[in-house]
């Protein structure tokens, strides 16, 4: 028989989390009226590979107001139609193809977040980078966290995952990370976050995070929920797998970092 205390405990969790996904379908319901979009401020976490994000989108995920899903991908989503008298339609309703394709990165935020019961949603996923520009233009009101790692540090990590591809392939990927992330921090508002100090002194870090986001620091996120373990969901090392923040490898000397990252690295501080 279950007991009368257990019962009123299991009851109290499912009303919080229905009043969760009730404020979060009201919030976002409320904030805009374009009929384009239901999530107005979605967070974006700008990196590269190899950088982190992983590690923090878990700590975030584990915020009990914040929804951070698996890499979403946004980018390769696609609106297309097999007959052109549909697009003419679409076209005389004032909607593009680009734009209708804006609207599923906007829904799929949305169901994220419904279905996560929080109120803020963060998409990790590293090539969003490449497309901050559109990102921003369809979402004026977005907020974004810039991670950075040592360039250095982020090839290493590179060349260990993926000994099979060239050195000079690894090195091009990490300078046009570089570059698009120098971008990015140059044109769009938001904290810039070192995955150094996040290994270091994870709960400094993830309060200055949570106090741009909005929310109170949780101390739950430093033992972080741990999901996933396929390709295109991020890095499942050990190190993730273990659900709490470790230490992170000695910084290579700038002599030891390839000569076409020397330039990256000296500029982003190390």
């Amino acid at each position: 028989m279950t007991e009368p205390g257990s019962l009123r405990s299991r009851l109290g969790d499912v009303r919080r989390v229905v009043n969760r996904r009730r404020f979060a379908l009201g919030r976002t319901a409320r904030l805009e009226d374009d009929g384009l979009h239901l999530v107005r401020s979605p967070v974006f976490l700008l990196s590269s590979v190899r950088s982190g994000s992983t590690l923090l989108r878990s700590m975030l995920d584990t915020h009990t107001q914040i929804v951070a899903p698996h890499e979403l991908h946004l980018g390769t989503m696609r609106v297309s139609s097999a007959k052109q008298y549909a697009v003419d339609s679409w076209e005389a309703l004032g909607l593009s193809l680009d734009e209708l394709q804006n609207v599923l990165w906007d829904r799929a935020l949305h169901l994220a977040l419904v279905r996560g019961g929080g109120r803020i949603v963060v998409d990790k996923t590293p090539q969003n980078v490449e497309i901050w520009q559109r990102i921003h233009a369809f979402w004026p009101h977005a907020r974004y966290l810039h991670l950075r790692r040592h360039p250095g540090s982020v090839y290493e990590s590179l060349v260990h995952a993926r000994p099979d591809q060239p050195t000079a392939a690894h090195v091009a990927n990490v300078a046009r990370y570089g570059g698009w992330l120098d971008a990015a921090r140059a044109a769009l508002p938001g904290p810039t976050v070192r995955y150094e100090d996040l290994t270091a002194d994870p709960a400094t870090t993830l309060r200055a995070v949570c106090a741009y986001l909005g929310v109170r620091y949780q101390t739950r996120m430093l033992t972080y929920r741990r999901s996933g373990n396929r390709g295109g969901l991020g890095d499942w090392s050990e190190n993730i797998h273990s659900g709490r923040v470790q230490q992170a490898r000695p910084l290579p000397a700038l002599a030891d970092v390839p000569a076409e990252l020397r330039d990256l690295t000296t500029a982003w501080g190390y």
